[in-house]
Formats: C-alpha cells, sequence, structure tokens
C-alpha cells in the first residue's frame, strides 16, 4: 500500500469521525446546527471545486449526462446551506432537508472508504 492511499484512509477517517462527532452534537444541541449547515457547505464546495480542478487538467473533455447531474445536485446543496446558514427564518423542512444532505455526504465517504479499502488503486489521482 502506498503512502499517499494511506494518507487518503486516513484523512477519510478523519472526516468521518468529525461528520459523526458533529451530527451527534447537532441533534443534542440545536445551536449547534450552524455546523452541520457549514459542513454541508464544505463537502458541496469541496465536490465541486475539485472537479473544476480536474477539468483543468484534461485536454479532452467529455461531460457525461450523470457527472453533470451529481454537479448539480451538489450545487443545489451548496445554494441550499448557504440559503439556511444566512437566513433568519427556521422551517422543519429546512431541517430535514440538511439532515438530509448530511446523511448524503456521510454515506458517500464511507462507501468512498470502504472502496479504499476492498480496492488496491496504483494512483489515486
Amino acid at each position: 500500500m502506498s503512502p499517499s492511499d494511506q494518507k487518503v484512509k486516513k484523512i477519510l477517517i478523519g472526516c468521518i469521525i468529525i461528520y459523526v462527532v458533529t451530527g451527534l452534537v447537532a441533534m443534542v444541541n440545536f445551536a449547534a446546527f450552524n455546523c452541520l449547515l457549514f459542513l454541508n457547505l464544505l463537502a458541496a464546495f469541496a465536490t465541486i471545486l475539485y472537479w473544476i480542478i480536474k477539468q483543468l487538467r484534461i485536454r479532452k473533455h467529455y461531460f457525461e449526462l450523470l457527472e453533470m447531474l451529481v454537479l448539480f445536485v451538489e450545487f443545489l446543496f451548496c445554494i441550499f446551506s448557504l440559503y439556511t446558514f444566512f437566513s433568519n427564518s427556521w422551517s422543519i423542512f429546512s431541517e430535514i432537508f440538511s439532515w438530509g444532505i448530511f446523511a448524503i455526504h456521510l454515506l458517500a465517504l464511507i462507501a468512498f472508504l470502504v472502496f479504499m479499502l476492498t480496492f488496491k488503486m496504483k494512483k489515486l489521482f
């Protein structure tokens, strides 16, 4: 196993721990709900930023429908998190949707960690 793969696995485990702790704290204390929104925003922004950087390195661009759909959904997550973070109104819809976004990102992190633990890769990036 290469050192970069080990570093990525450690980073993923750290992110999962941060997500779980933030989720538990936000369940107990509603004042920490903004931390949950910030994590949602950070995850969506990081996904979009990674895609932009990846696209700048590619010489020939082939945009697949599924890739565009995922980016569009992440963009919507980013916009929704910003709106909920900066708006003063609270609704049960925004809380449920924020928890759903949180769960989607947490499941994606866990799936990526399982993928990294299951398959051996020659080069990650």
